[in-house]
């Protein structure tokens, strides 16, 4: 049926802080058309095929004719909703509590969801992370009527103003009604089938069904009573509306089908504040409105299980403005989001197994305002005369008991400390609810990465959105419960997605974990596959002794210890992330000057190390003829020539290659038969130690490409034998050799080495 206004009167909206004009808003009712068919088993029954393409449509009503806007009841930099917020105590439970519904989902079964909408994530898969269109059977549940958008906003707007009850939220859209509001129960029916298969995977805490049609004392079908009874099960809370045909259907007590189903909850309309008189197109008619003040147009019956605010209700539009609409369609969001949040609640107060909807329901039937249907002369319809209870959100909250913040831990500063020493750091832990536990763990860089990737599911999803919110972050996307935004600082630090901006994302509780900088440079890395550590044995030994955490790298080990504090009260947990850097110079090796020595006699060179810090240091040699030497250089850095020499490209005189080995470096070779490493520094720190990769003979400077193919030596026998008493090296050649061989002298500290080359000569 087509519902026509009664009137409309333009006027100026007042709605602080932000100030609108609506004209011409659209206020929807969801009234559909009743199709009455028997309740029989759909096996074969012909009436059941004709029940799945049975169609139903929303209807409009009028605008408000006269308005008095509620009051914002908003703190300075606070979540708050100006429309129904203070009705239910929503303010309260999001100043004063944790909760906002992170890391649960609502499926919202109804037009789509606009996901490009920035108050619900801006994009497909941030706040809007997966749907289906039943109307068009393709994956994009884009919403072209407006209706669905409106009600997700309800259960997860970011909006500042204009909150959902569970702000932070997923929220997976389910398309089965078309642009003009129309569908059919077969679609409602697969769109249920589609929630039971996906629940586990995106983590479905409750479903909203802003549909139904009819008015009934008893449930006319039992066709998705399967589904119904199956999500139950589940701990998925069915939230669906009673309907709006009240006075369409003379005041008869009863609910619209699906509200009816014992196996879902039932949310009938109360006015959320003083709106004057106002006329609907179905008839009813309000000659006063008031906070608690069931709607005229709202279904009621002995079945009906709840009262929540839904006239009249302001939330986003289709296109990101700001609207209004009333019916028991906006009742039924506002219960949605509010289980999501006790069922966040419960899991926290270790009261997981009570995170269903029955005993969600208990909670708010028992702690709900009692409201009691009579007539006193503000309406035209008739009255049950029967109790019901309106949703007091925040007194279920505190049903509770006192909310659990969990632990907290102090900042922990980036430290250095040189390899194999301790370092001791004081861990502060606080917690308002008792004594926490703590203890700690160490990675070393590739494995912090694995572990952040296990833990979080990390993806790619092919575009870093990088910068999106002014911190040049690398954004990517998480699976863990169904999905949500990460991103990589360029400080290495992991975090959370937060609706309220810039600096709620570089609070603590978004802090996910710390990588290694290159990680942001390429985040990918940190995805599936892209990065796997090297080696599960630990960078270090952990000691705890009080609030005292010690850390000693291994012997040998340098770089970054990822040092993970954990502390937790049993109930929640609180986490740090801190880099110890593992540091060390190498050893010095003086150089030494190249030998001659008379044939068929000794020679004696004095090899003076020390080391910088202290570390024990020991040495070795080895002896190769020239052949032998530039075999083995060749063999460990697999040189190619690239067609060009780039001679003197650093001023040295140098003639570069490329070196296949570690993935690919440039090599050049001086006129002193010297292998360098390029280095960005320059000459100067081309030739330092850390560059020096090994000494060849002179004369393949001449022809640098003999060193591209240098055949193994016809002999692998040493030209002379050497030994070692403290740092003074004996070298005998072999009796009758004369010519010329390399002596190559390797200092270590056990992690970091110098090496020398001295070119001996025997005549």
């Amino acid at each position: 049926m087509n519902l026509l206004p009664l009137w409309v009167r333009r006027r100026l909206w007042p709605c602080a802080p932000i100030r609108r004009r609506f004209t011409g808003v659209r206020l929807v009712v969801e009234a559909l058309e009743d199709r009455q068919l028997p309740s029989t088993t759909p096996a074969s029954d012909p009436a059941y095929a004709l029940w799945r393409q049975q169609t139903f449509h929303i209807d409009d009503a009028a605008q408000v004719a006269t308005a008095t806007p509620v009051a914002t009841v908003q703190a300075a930099g606070t979540l708050s909703n100006a429309s129904f917020g203070a009705n239910i105590g929503l303010n309260q439970v999001l100043a004063g509590t944790p909760y906002k519904g992170d890391g649960y989902s609502v499926a919202v079964i109804d037009t789509g969801i606009n996901y490009s909408d920035p108050n619900l994530g801006g994009g497909w898969g941030r706040r809007v992370i997966a749907g289906w269109d039943f109307v068009n059977n393709d994956a994009d549940p884009m919403d072209d009527n407006g209706h669905g958008t409106f009600v997700a906003s309800e259960i997860g707007s970011s909006s500042a103003t204009y909150s959902g009850v569970a702000p932070d939220v997923n929220l997976i859209a389910l398309k089965v009604l078309d642009s003009t509001g129309s569908g059919n129960y077969g679609n409602v029916q697969s769109a249920l089938d589609w929630v039971i298969a996906h629940q586990a995977q995106y983590h479905i805490v409750a479903v909203n069904l802003s549909l139904g049609s009819g008015n009934y004392a008893i449930n006319p079908y039992s066709y998705l009573e399967s589904e119904f009874s199956t999500l139950k099960s589940e701990g998925v809370f069915i939230a669906a509306a009673a309907g709006n045909d009240y006075y369409s259907n003379g005041s008869t007590p009863g609910l619209a089908y699906p509200a009816i189903s014992a196996n879902v909850v039932s949310v009938g309309a109360v006015w959320d504040g003083y709106f004057g008189s106002v006329a609907w197109a179905s008839g009813a008619r309000d000659y006063t409105s008031a906070p608690d003040q069931i709607a005229s147009f709202s279904q009621r019956g002995p079945a009906l299980d709840l009262l929540a605010p839904g006239a009249i209700i302001t939330g986003d539009g289709l296109n990101g403005n700001l609207t209004t609409m009333a019916g028991t369609s906006m009742a039924t969001p506002v219960v949605a989001g509010a289980a999501v949040l006790l069922h966040q609640a419960l899991d926290d107060h270790g009261m997981s197994a009570n995170a269903n909807e029955t005993y969600i329901l208990q909670l708010m039937q028992a702690t709900g305002k009692l409201i009691v249907d009579l007539n006193t002369g503000t309406d035209n319809v008739g009255h049950t005369g029967l109790s019901f209870r309106r949703l007091d959100l925040y007194a279920a909250m505190t049903a509770l008991g006192p909310v659990n913040r969990g632990p907290a831990i102090s900042a922990l500063a980036d430290q250095t400390v040189h390899m194999g020493r301790s370092i001791t750091n004081t861990v502060t832990v606080t917690d308002t609810n008792g004594t926490p536990t703590w203890n700690a763990q160490v990675f070393s860089a590739a494995q912090d990465a694995a572990y952040l990737q296990q833990q979080y599911g990390l993806i790619f999803t092919g575009d870093y959105l990088t910068n999106a919110n002014g911190l040049g972050e690398q954004w990517l996307w998480s699976t863990k419960f169904g999905g949500v935004a990460v991103c990589i600082l360029a400080d290495g630090s992991v975090r959370r997605y937060d609706p309220a901006g810039p600096a709620a994302i570089l609070s603590d509780r978004n802090l996910l974990g710390r990588v290694d900088l290159a990680y942001y440079v390429n985040p990918v890395a940190l995805c599936p596959g892209g990065s796997a550590p090297a080696s599960t044995a630990s960078p270090a030994w952990i000691g705890i002794s009080g609030n005292q955490l010690t850390i000693t790298p291994v012997t040998g080990y340098l770089g970054s210890v990822f040092v993970v504090v954990t502390a937790s009260d049993a109930t929640l947990t609180a986490q740090r992330t801190y880099v110890v850097g593992v540091t060390d110079n190498p050893p010095a090796l003086a150089a030494i000057n190249d030998q001659n020595i008379a044939a068929g006699q000794q020679g004696f060179v004095n090899v003076p190390i020390s080391d910088p810090d202290g570390d024990p240091v020991t040495w070795s040699t080895q002896i190769l003829s020239p052949q032998q030497d530039a075999y083995a250089v060749v063999q460990q850095l697999r040189i190619v020539y690239s067609g060009n020499w780039y001679q003197n490209l650093n001023g040295m005189n140098e003639k570069w290659f490329y070196s296949y080995a570690f993935g690919g470096i440039a090599v050049c070779i001086l006129p002193d038969g010297s292998i360098r490493r390029y280095d960005a520094g320059g000459a100067a720190a081309m030739l330092s130690d850390a560059s020096f990769l090994g000494r060849v003979d002179p004369s393949y400077y001449t022809n640098p490409l003999a060193l591209v193919s240098v055949p193994a030596p016809a002999s692998n026998v040493p030209p002379a034998i050497y030994s070692v008493s403290g740092s003074l090296l004996t070298i005998t050649p072999n009796a009758g050799y004369t010519g010329s061989f390399y002596v190559e002298i390797v200092a270590s500290d056990g992690a970091m080495s110098t090496k020398r080359t001295v070119l001996v000569k025997v005549r």
